[in-house]
């Protein structure tokens, strides 16, 4: 068999020798969490909480797990402790003294090596947090998932874990430090929504309203093809790797598929918001090209194409089963979830930087405006 992959042998999963070399190899920081991070919150603490939810233990003092809250973050609207309450009667959630505020959680460096996660997460809250609280919303930001993955350019955690498929309903059951730290977070904020299509499942209000929304900001990038999808097959066991996925260029956003059958109506009117908004700011993917026909590759069941193997639902969305999974995307239960893909690598010279992290910020404004509508508050647009 032909190495693949230049750590483990094909065909053999790999053992702790293979993990500890893999770790070994690629744990070179490239650039500092301090500085790209941690730095930035500083100047946000004067408008927001900032709130060390964890650590990495495999070096606490150097990743410490920050989120940037709203201040007053799950007091009822009416609390005379709650700064800037804005009282709001929101559609489906009965009036009530106690009545508590929607959440809203952005996630951002879940996969540490994707930047604009990270940074556009940061800009989202430095820029727009503060209006939508007025707005009546209670908002929670992770803007670093993962350090280590942040500082040393990697998709896994450390113990060479997928971050994103290690959450799962329990902090002890998450095969990740950070995934753990983001379900104990959630539970500390109120708990997961109840599970879709439950005679109490949220996601048409309830007692507190729960969580209305949740972006989980990502990238996809040309490295995925050249070196983490040969290192997981590697590590896996596979014989041998062929990639057949691709990479999309462009834009593209994933749903859950469970709660798009349980509200599709205006979960996809919720999608078409987001791209129509983010193609102003960097261009959608388009369908995957069949390399033998030259055309898009066809689904027999929708008839709009395909995007890495998965039938589109619309242009630039396709949906997967989140919890079944186990990536971030499942952590609150909202009925809105959307996670962001942007494509750094594009040969469009218009992609920057900057470009891909303004998308992110689209993304998630566009999102809320949308979920503002649906529970009956007022447009947060200018």
């Amino acid at each position: 068999m032909a190495q693949f992959y230049r750590i483990g042998t094909p065909g053999i999963p790999w053992g702790a020798v293979e993990k500890a070399a893999w770790a070994k190899e690629v744990g070179v920081v490239r650039r500092t969490y301090a500085d790209g991070v941690l730095a930035k919150l500083e100047p946000l603490k004067s408008r927001f909480d900032v709130v060390q939810y964890g650590q990495l233990d495999q070096d606490a003092r150097r990743y410490p797990l920050f989120c940037i809250r709203t201040k007053g973050f799950g007091m009822s609207a009416e609390s005379p402790a709650s700064p800037r309450r804005k009282k709001t009667r929101i559609l489906g959630c009965p009036t009530s003294p106690h009545q508590k505020r929607p959440r809203i959680l952005v996630t951002g460096g879940v996969h540490g090596y994707e930047t604009s996660g990270v940074q556009g997460a940061l800009l989202f809250a430095d820029k727009h947090m503060e209006r939508y609280s007025e707005l009546g919303f209670d908002i929670c930001v992770c803007p670093c998932v993962s350090p280590w993955g942040y500082e040393c350019v990697q998709r896994w955690a450390e113990n060479s874990v997928d971050v994103n498929r290690s959450f799962f309903d329990t902090p002890a059951e998450c095969t990740t430090e950070e995934a753990a730290s983001v379900v104990a977070l959630v539970r500390e904020l109120g708990g997961r929504n109840p599970v879709v299509g439950s005679s109490a499942d949220g996601h048409d209000g309830g007692s507190n309203c729960g969580w209305a929304l949740h972006m989980d900001l990502h990238e996809t990038t040309d490295s995925d093809a050249t070196e983490f999808r040969p290192a997981r097959a590697a590590r896996d066991g596979q014989a041998e790797f062929v990639d057949t996925k691709g990479i999309p260029d462009g834009f593209y956003l994933v749903g859950d598929s469970v709660v798009e059958s349980s509200s599709q109506l205006v979960v996809t009117a919720w999608h078409k918001a987001v791209i129509d908004s983010v193609r102003r700011v960097t261009p959608i993917a388009p369908a995957e090209v069949d390399a033998a026909t030259a055309g898009d590759c066809g689904d027999a069941a929708t008839g709009r194409g395909r995007l890495l193997g998965e039938p589109l639902t619309q242009e630039g969305v396709i949906v997967v089963p989140a919890r079944e999974l186990h990536i971030c995307a499942s952590v609150t239960g909202a009925k809105f979830v959307g996670v962001t893909e942007v494509y750094p690598d594009s040969k469009n010279p218009f992609v920057t930087p900057e470009n891909c992290n303004e998308a992110q910020v689209a993304a998630v404004t566009v999102a809320i405006d949308f979920v503002a509508k649906e529970l009956g508050l007022d447009s947060a647009i200018a």
